[in-house]
């Protein structure tokens, strides 16, 4: 019986794998289960990503278009002209846009967002922008 009780937990839980033994017979004899949404897998690079500068000194603005419905965004950024190495974590949010403050005016910065899901981490999306 804890067999059956873990299969139809999983199973109602949406984890799907082979079910055998009683708890097959159990879902084949008419329990009626919530399927399980299939995995998003890994989401493209956000698209249409941009930095704008705002009214304020050193103040940056970045906005991106969800690549997926549900995910949570990586923001980092960088001075390093070559290669872009050393990127910096600056915040991590669930809205497609956010702004970053405290940046040097008129030194050149590169920002990145990259998109994960529970699932997988994603591609990025890189822009580049003198903050006033």
């Amino acid at each position: 019986m804890a067999q059956l009780c873990v299969g139809v937990t999983q199973a109602a839980k949406g984890y799907y794998g082979e079910v055998g033994g009683e708890a097959g017979e159990l879902l084949a004899g008419g329990l009626e289960l919530p399927r399980s949404k299939s995995p998003v897998g890994r989401p493209d690079a956000p698209d249409r990503f941009r930095a704008e500068r705002t009214a304020s000194s050193g103040t940056v603005r970045l906005r991106w278009k969800r690549p997926v419905r549900r995910c949570v965004f990586n923001v980092e950024y960088t001075t390093d002209a070559a290669g872009h190495k050393d990127w910096q974590p600056h915040t991590t949010c669930t809205a497609a846009r956010c702004e970053l403050q405290g940046l040097e005016p008129g030194r050149l910065y590169w920002f990145r967002v990259a998109p994960s899901t529970p699932t997988e981490p994603a591609l990025d999306s890189v822009a580049r922008l003198r903050p006033g």
